[in-house]
């Protein structure tokens, strides 16, 4: 009898044995996405939210998709940077170092929103990390080191509320940086660093603080291979689904908005509409594409010079309307 109790505590034992570890199994990618989403939390200081987690244990690979970091506090509610698409590469556990290095992190970035607020401060400046480097100077140490990392981004979108007045200033970049490849981050803080000074780079917003510390971090900051060019063109385009005259009409309306209308005229394949924007020479141009969609192109001039970030804006204002 003692026996039989004996195997049966034992089978007990083994079953809820099974049962945890069947459990960590299946949980594993949603507790390493709740630590994932910590760590970047505790670094940013602001609300950061990752709809989907995968492990490939094979690969030493881990995909996450949509990690999304919200404005600090003293700033709109809303999303500060959006990445849809991340894929680490080569992840390990150090245990002789305590650290978890990563080989190559590839990063898919969307939109990032910067914001300056009434009191001049950019959104970007107060986070945690970038706080923390402009006071105490950037430390290359972490537990997460990344070899290298390669990053894409569509465009910025900054407000400027600094100028006063009822309407804050609303500008559109599209800062088109495609596969820009760094090496040796030291700190998951280090390669957020780079990407906002990158953004930056591109658009005209002055006094953000990630300019500083990339100049004082040396070496480390430093691309590899070619910079991104800057293109001299003065013109933005997009595809927009819908009727070409219906899309035509409701440009009239949101141009008349923004702006003062100086012509429309109509041809077989294709619409124009003119105006003058904040100072700028705007031309719109709507074509057919005979696939249900049409083509816009905004072409924006200010004292006879190119300007596409403007261009970029008057085309998201309109694509918003729409």
């Amino acid at each position: 009898m003692m026996r039989i109790k004996k195997r049966y505590i034992f089978c007990c034992f083994l079953f809820i044995c099974l049962i945890a570890v069947s459990s960590i199994y299946i949980f594993k990618d949603y507790f390493i996405k709740l630590t994932a989403v910590r760590l970047v939390e505790n670094l940013s200081d602001t609300h950061v939210t990752i709809e989907y987690l995968a492990v490939d244990p094979d690969k030493s690979t881990i995909h996450i998709r949509d990690l999304r970091m919200y404005n600090p506090k003293g700033f709109p509610e809303g999303i500060l940077i959006e990445m849809p698409e991340i894929t680490l590469v080569g992840v390990r556990v150090d245990f002789k170092e305590g650290k978890i290095p990563i080989e190559f992190a590839d990063i898919e970035i969307t939109d990032m929103t910067v914001i300056r607020n009434s009191e001049g401060k950019l959104n970007i400046d107060e986070l945690r990390f970038v706080r923390e480097a402009k006071e105490t100077g950037v430390e290359l140490t972490d537990v997460i080191p990344v070899q290298k990392f390669e990053f894409s981004m569509k465009r910025v979108l900054y407000t400027d509320h600094s100028k006063g007045g009822e309407e804050p200033l609303f500008r559109v970049y599209d800062v088109g940086i495609k596969d820009k490849t760094y090496g040796s981050m030291m700190s998951i803080a280090d390669l957020f660093i780079i990407i906002f000074h990158e953004a930056i780079g591109e658009t005209t917003i002055k006094g953000a603080a990630v300019a500083g510390i990339v100049t004082l971090g040396g070496p480390v900051f430093l691309p590899l291979g070619a910079a991104v060019m800057m293109i001299g063109k003065d013109s933005a385009s997009a595809e927009l689904d819908g009727n070409q005259e219906d899309i035509f009409l409701k440009s009239v309306a949101i141009v008349d908005e923004l702006g003062k209308r100086t012509k429309t005229r109509k041809f077989q394949d294709y619409r124009i509409i003119k105006a003058v924007i904040e100072g700028h020479n705007v031309i719109i141009k709507i074509r057919e594409n005979g696939e249900g969609a049409c083509e816009m192109t905004v072409y924006a001039r200010k004292f006879m010079m190119p300007a596409p970030h403007f261009a970029s804006t008057v085309l998201y204002q309109i694509s918003q309307g729409l």
